[in-house]
């Protein structure tokens, strides 16, 4: 269906604040007057800097979605094997992708139980994936490359790969 033709955009600008009078004052100085507002103000992962994660910063420690474009979009095939950090349906879709590929995964989640809908937790089953719950990621180890995590509790993950698939910031 096509959009009408009395449709205006406004690009790398945010709304601060909107009115019961139907007026949106924008982050450039413009104050606009609108019948419908479509605020398409996106988001971003949260990446392993934000956690409050000890250790080195090497070679194959990326965010879910950065895997998810390095796969699907340029064919990468990343070294086993891999820990996912967080049990959301990301971190289930990315464990089921990589365990397709043929790489060894261990999910690791801080609550106490998975965290995705049924549907990508089947296959945690279906594929004889690990999921440690209770339990986060205390320290990256191993420069230039990746080479183990360290759990909260002190057992150690061998791994080429970390996927941080903890959320989304708006």
């Amino acid at each position: 269906e096509n959009l009408p033709e009395d449709i205006s955009f406004s690009l790398n600008t945010t709304v601060l604040k909107v009115t019961s009078e139907k007026t949106a004052n924008l982050s450039d100085g413009r104050q606009i007057k609108f019948d419908q507002l479509i605020w398409a103000a996106g988001c971003r992962e949260i990446s392993a800097g934000a956690l409050p994660i000890a250790g080195t910063r090497p070679k194959g420690v990326y965010t879910a979605g950065q895997m998810q474009a390095l796969i699907n979009l340029h064919n990468y095939k990343p070294e086993g094997p891999v820990v996912i950090l967080g049990s959301g349906d990301i971190g289930l879709i990315m464990a089921k992708q990589l365990t397709e590929m043929g790489l060894p995964v261990t999910l690791v989640e801080k609550k106490t139980a998975c965290g995705g809908l049924s549907r990508n937790r089947s296959c945690l089953k279906e594929y004889s994936i690990p999921l440690l719950c209770d339990a986060t990621i205390a320290e990256v180890c191993g420069y230039p490359d990746l080479e183990a995590v360290v759990l909260t509790d002190g057992k150690v993950l061998p791994c080429k790969t970390l996927l941080i698939a903890v959320g989304l910031v708006p």
